[in-house]
C-alpha cells in the first residue's frame, strides 16, 4: 500500500513546478512592459488587461494546492478501508457549527475521527484574520477559477514598476500574485506536514 500522502506530495510538486513558470512568466511580462508605451495604451489589449497564461497558470497551482488537500483526506479514509469515497475532500469551514455539519455530512467519510481536531485545526475560523486565512484564499480562488477564471490584471505601482496582481483576494485589492501564491503554498505545506508525523 503506498503512503497516503503520496498523491499530496505530487500535487504540491506540481504546484512548485507551475509556480516556477510562473516566476519566468510574470518576469518576462514586465520586461516587455517597460518600454516607451504608457501602461495605459498597453491595457487596452485584452490579452494585458488579463494576460491569460498567467491566469492559467495560477488556476493550475491554485487547482494543485487545493488537490494535495483533497488527496490528503482520500488518502486517510482509503487508508483507514474506505473504498466509495464520493464527495470527500478537505473541508474549508467558517465555524465550528460548519465543521461539524460537514465532518458529519461526509466530507470526512472513512476518515479515523483521530484526524478530525488535526483538520479542525487548519480551518479559517480558527485564524487571527480568517477571511485572509490560507484555506479561505484558497477556496476563494479554487472556486473563481472553476466559474470564469482567477480575475488578475497587470498594473503598475506607485515606485513605476510593473507587476502582476489578483484584482481582489480575501480584504485586498490589487494583491501581487507571486507573494500570495507563496502564502497559500506555505499553509498548504504547513497541513500536509502536519499529517506526516501521522504515520
Amino acid at each position: 500500500m503506498s503512503h497516503p500522502l503520496e498523491l499530496s506530495r505530487a500535487r504540491m510538486d506540481r504546484a512548485r513546478e507551475h509556480f516556477d513558470a510562473l516566476v519566468m512568466l510574470v518576469e518576462t511580462l514586465k520586461s516587455e512592459s517597460q518600454g516607451p508605451a504608457n501602461l495605459a495604451t498597453q491595457l487596452r489589449d485584452p490579452e494585458r488587461q488579463r494576460p491569460r497564461r498567467v491566469c492559467m497558470m495560477v488556476g493550475e497551482i491554485v487547482y494543485n494546492l487545493r488537490a494535495a488537500l483533497d488527496h490528503l483526506v482520500w488518502g486517510l479514509a482509503t487508508r483507514n478501508g474506505q473504498v466509495s469515497v464520493g464527495g470527500v475532500g478537505f473541508p474549508v469551514c467558517d465555524s465550528p457549527e460548519h465543521f461539524k455539519q460537514v465532518s458529519h455530512g461526509g466530507m470526512l467519510k472513512g476518515v479515523p475521527r483521530k484526524f478530525y481536531p488535526l483538520i479542525a485545526s487548519a480551518q479559517p475560523y480558527l485564524a487571527s484574520d480568517p477571511a485572509n486565512a490560507p484555506l479561505k484564499l484558497l477556496q476563494g480562488l479554487a472556486i473563481a477559477d472553476a466559474r470564469d477564471g482567477v480575475a488578475i490584471s497587470l498594473i503598475r505601482d506607485a515606485g513605476g514598476d510593473t507587476g502582476v496582481a489578483f484584482d481582489s483576494i480575501g480584504c485586498y485589492d490589487n494583491a501581487p500574485i507571486l507573494p500570495v501564491l507563496t502564502y497559500l503554498s506555505g499553509g498548504v505545506q504547513g497541513i500536509v506536514e502536519s499529517f506526516e508525523r501521522c504515520f
